[in-house]
């Protein structure tokens, strides 16, 4: 038994080693705001095809509530960094008074909540899309 021990403890340290390019890749604002992104896009679509499946916007709420301010602010680079982190937090904070109180997140699947029309939805999520177009315009590189 101990022989097993002494190779998993020698090949720990490089199993570790193997991940961190990983981590700190998924970790990094270029990362965070690419999924950002593509959560965004679907949500666009599920709102102008008029879809029942509003699933993705439970992504964009523990992304943007978690970890892309997080991470924006501790690895982007561009020059306009503090407009970015203002433009994110401008966004974050529409999509948390404008959507959310509209949609049940707490149900398995994501649904708006009784009595809101689609009408109301897609009002609230075009305000809340125009921050993300300002945030865009930031962050899309040409």
């Amino acid at each position: 038994m101990r022989p097993i021990a002494l190779c998993l403890a020698a090949l720990l340290p490089l199993a570790a080693a193997g991940c961190g390019d990983d981590v700190e890749e998924i970790s990094s604002s270029h990362y965070m705001l690419d999924l950002l992104d593509r959560y965004w896009q679907q949500a666009r679509q599920a709102v102008e095809t008029g879809s029942e499946d509003l699933n993705c916007f439970r992504p964009i709420q523990i992304n943007l509530n978690g970890r892309v301010l997080g991470s924006v602010e501790d690895s982007y680079e561009g020059d306009n960094k503090a407009e970015v982190v203002a433009k994110l937090k401008a966004f974050t904070e529409t999509f948390n008074a404008r959507l959310l109180p509209l949609l049940n997140t707490s149900a398995r699947a994501v649904c708006l909540r009784k009595g809101v029309t689609r009408d109301r939805f897609a009002k609230a999520f075009a305000a809340a899309d125009d921050a993300y177009r300002r945030l865009e315009q930031l962050t899309k590189t040409k």
